[in-house]
């Protein structure tokens, strides 16, 4: 492809983006959005000067962007609110994504060699922050908007290892600073959040502190086999997915259920003799059929609890079942 046409391709591909969005600007948070456009624009402007094509982080931007839109146009079609709020985390995680591939191409490369070890270190408070915004939400009843928080942060979590891998860089610190991230939203926060909307019951404590005590054998066991698990997986279920197991089992109209859950979540997590693969990995080689079950599940699930965020669920009982179709020879 030549010079002019690395400039002009992306350039259709961000007028038909920008146009298609704003046909949901309504149920869009502006702010993002307009950070967003104007990423864009410095992006090709930078582009066009240096003649280079997209970064992966650019091309990763533009496919959170898409599926963004997805579940925009799923919203309006079903009457869905929560797939406007899927809609609007995806273009976070699109925000995050764009500042660092515009970053990339602003920063001098001599500062950028000492400033990209620290780059993923900027995305993991963000992780720590949600957990503990959903356990304060938590504590105060606010079950729904707890569940956003800890899927949030799962965006984060996502972000800051697909930026340090991206980057070719790692330290000891952001590798502890990550596990505790890892802890807190994805092992308190569910813990916290399912006690809380079962009126903090004995019973409740009890598999709360179970699954906390699971999570943490799992991110202990994630720190010691690393070398000895295949590429792309995970030994247990990852605890990103232990707790978006329990989250959707939370915003269920049946509070007995996030303790079975719990109990279930926490065996995955430490079932490690069977491999996972890593979300980085899924995300972005979906097969039709896979999204097509994750689609059909989902609204399955809405249809029987009259409640439209039980969507979530739908993925993620996919995901927990994939083991029996994605496995470390098939990658």
């Amino acid at each position: 492809m030549s010079d002019e046409g690395k400039i002009l391709d992306p350039l259709v591909d961000k007028v038909i983006t920008y146009s298609t969005l704003g046909l949901f600007l309504p149920y869009i948070v502006k702010p993002v959005f307009y950070y967003l456009l104007f990423l864009d624009i410095c992006s090709t402007f930078m582009r066009a000067s240096k003649g280079r094509g997209a970064n992966q982080f650019g091309k990763k931007k533009a496919f959170s962007q898409n599926v963004a839109k997805l579940f925009f146009g799923l919203a309006a079609l079903f009457a869905l609110p929560l797939f406007n709020t899927i809609g609007n985390l995806l273009l976070g995680l699109a925000a995050v994504l764009a500042s660092v591939s515009v970053g990339i191409r602003a920063v001098p490369p001599r500062w950028w060699t000492r400033m990209q070890v620290v780059v993923p270190q900027l995305i993991t408070p963000c992780n720590v922050g949600c957990g503990l915004i959903s356990i304060w939400l938590a504590v105060n009843g606010r079950f729904a908007l707890g569940a956003v928080s800890i899927l949030t942060a799962m965006l984060f979590d996502l972000g800051d290892g697909a930026v340090a891998r991206k980057l070719g860089v790692s330290s000891n610190f952001g590798k502890q600073f990550d596990t505790i991230a890892d802890m807190v939203s994805f092992g308190l926060a569910p813990a916290v959040l399912a006690v809380a909307v079962n009126d903090w019951r004995p019973l409740a404590l009890v598999l709360g502190g179970g699954y906390f005590l699971a999570t943490i054998v799992r991110l202990y066991d994630y720190g010691r086999s690393k070398d000895i698990t295949p590429a792309g997986f995970f030994r247990g279920l990852p605890s990103p997915a232990g707790a978006w197991l329990v989250v959707a089992s939370v915003l269920f109209p049946v509070p007995w259920l996030s303790m079975l859950v719990m109990v279930a979540a926490a065996i995955l997590m430490c079932l490690f003799v069977v491999n996972w693969i890593h979300f980085n990995q899924i995300i972005f080689s979906l097969t039709p059929l896979e999204i097509f079950f994750c689609l059909a599940l989902g609204l399955l699930l809405v249809a029987l609890a009259r409640t439209p965020e039980v969507f979530a669920a739908g993925p993620i009982v996919i995901y927990a079942f994939s083991p029996k179709w994605r496995k470390p020879h098939q990658v």
